[in-house]
C-alpha cells in the first residue's frame, strides 16, 4: 500500500481521506491487539443476519455497506451489527486502537448469494455473476505473480473509495468529476500494475470490470450522494477482488 500512496501522491493526491472522514489512527502490529470478525456469513433475503466482532481496542470504527437497515445500536452494542437487506454481497470492515496500536478485520456477507471459495477450502458454486466472472478469469491466468497482483488491483479501487472524499485546503474535493476520477484511477493502476517489459498482469479483469464501474457512476460532477455510492460500489468490487483464490 506504501506504493500506491505514492502513486496517488503523484497523481496531485497529497492524501486520502478515511471513510466518514475520520482521521486515521497510526498503524502498528501488535499481538496484544484483538480484532476479528467471521469471514463470511450467509442469510437470506429480509433474514435477520449478525457480524459480530471480538476486539479489546478503546477506539472502534465500522464501514458498513449501503442498502442494509440496521437494529439500533443502543440494542446491539457497538461491537455487533444486527441488520436485513436486499441479495447482494456485502463487504464489512472494522478498525480500532489499543494504546495507539492500529488493527482491523473484514467481513463479506454473502444474502441469498453462494459464498465464494474460501481460503484454505474447496472451491464451491459461485451465484454472484460478477464473481464467478472474476474468479473464471483468475483460474485462467497462469502467472504466478497474481496472488500480489490481484490484492494491489483490490488496493486500488479500495484507495479510490477513500479518494473521492479527500479535499484540498480550501476545503473543495480534489476529484471533482466522473472523468478526472476515472483518469487518476488508470494512471494510478498503469503504473502499479505495469510490468518492467510492457506486460499489463489481470488486464481481463480489469477490463472486465470497466462496465461494473461505470454503472456506478454518472458522467459530469460527482454529487456527494454519487460519491457515497461510488465509495460502495468500489469497496464492494474490493472485496470480490479479496475472494478469488
Amino acid at each position: 500500500m506504501r506504493t500506491l500512496a505514492v502513486l496517488f501522491a503523484l497523481c496531485q493526491l497529497p492524501y486520502l481521506a478515511a471513510d466518514q472522514h475520520s482521521p486515521e489512527p497510526p498503524v502498528a502490529a501488535s499481538s496484544d491487539v484483538t480484532m476479528q470478525m467471521p469471514q463470511q456469513v450467509t442469510a437470506q433475503p429480509g433474514e435477520y443476519f449478525e457480524v459480530a466482532l471480538t476486539t479489546n481496542c478503546k477506539w472502534i470504527r465500522w464501514t458498513i455497506p449501503l442498502g442494509l437497515k440496521r437494529v439500533p445500536i443502543k440494542y446491539t452494542g457497538e461491537k455487533s451489527f444486527v441488520g436485513h437487506g436486499p441479495a447482494g454481497v456485502y463487504e464489512f470492515r472494522a478498525e480500532g486502537t489499543l494504546n495507539d496500536v492500529y488493527a482491523e478485520s473484514k467481513c463479506v456477507v454473502f444474502i441469498g448469494q453462494t459464498p465464494g471459495p474460501k481460503p484454505n477450502g474447496p472451491d464451491g458454486p459461485i451465484s454472484d455473476p460478477l464473481l464467478a466472472g472474476l474468479q473464471k478469469l483468475y483460474s485462467e491466468d497462469k502467472s504466478k505473480t497474481k496472488p500480489v497482483q490481484v490484492k494491489a488491483l483490490a488496493d486500488i479501487y479500495r484507495g479510490g473509495a477513500s479518494m473521492m472524499f479527500a479535499k484540498k485546503p480550501d476545503g473543495k474535493y480534489m476529484i471533482e468529476t466522473t472523468e478526472q476520477l476515472f483518469e487518476t484511477l488508470r494512471t494510478v493502476s498503469d503504473a502499479a500494475l505495469t510490468s518492467a517489459d510492457g506486460i499489463k498482469p489481470l488486464q481481463p479483469i480489469r477490463e472486465s470490470l470497466i462496465p461494473e464501474v461505470k454503472k456506478c457512476f454518472t458522467p459530469g460532477t460527482l454529487t456527494d450522494q454519487g460519491r457515497t455510492t461510488g465509495a460502495e460500489c468500489f469497496r464492494r468490487i474490493a472485496g470480490l477482488l479479496e475472494l478469488l483464490k
